[in-house]
C-alpha cells in the first residue's frame, strides 16, 4: 500500500480507521493526510446493522458492538478528527458527495 500511496495523484479514501494508532499511522505514512470521521446517532447505526444481516458479523447483536470497548473508542476518535460528518439520516451518496467536498476544502492545491 505505502507504494501505492507514493505514486498516487489524486486523494485516497482510508475507510474504517478505528484507532488513534491507526490515525498516526497513516499520517506517518501519507504527510498530505486529512481526516474526515464519520459519525451516526444510535437509532442510525442500529438500522444499518439490521440493514447489513451480515451472518460474517462476530456480534450477533447490534447492542453487544455498540458496547465494545473498541466500538466506543472508535467513536469518540472520530468526534476528535479535523472534520466530522454526521451521516444520520443522510444515504450513502450523500455522505459520500459530503466526503468529497470536505476532502476538496481541505486540499489547499485545489482550483475551483
Amino acid at each position: 500500500m505505502a507504494d501505492f500511496v507514493a505514486r498516487a495523484t489524486t486523494p485516497v479514501v482510508v475507510d474504517s480507521v478505528r484507532t488513534l494508532a491507526q490515525v498516526d499511522a497513516l499520517v506517518g505514512t501519507i504527510p498530505c493526510a486529512r481526516l474526515v470521521g464519520v459519525v451516526a446517532d444510535v437509532a442510525t447505526r442500529r438500522q444499518r446493522f439490521q440493514a447489513r444481516g451480515d451472518a460474517a458479523d462476530v456480534f450477533a447483536e447490534f447492542d453487544a458492538v455498540a458496547e465494545s470497548q473498541a466500538e466506543i473508542e472508535a467513536m469518540a476518535m472520530a468526534q476528535q478528527l479535523p472534520t466530522v460528518i454526521d451521516t444520520s439520516r443522510r444515504t450513502p451518496g450523500a455522505v459520500l458527495q459530503i466526503v468529497l467536498d470536505a476532502m476538496g476544502a481541505l486540499d489547499p492545491g485545489r482550483s475551483s
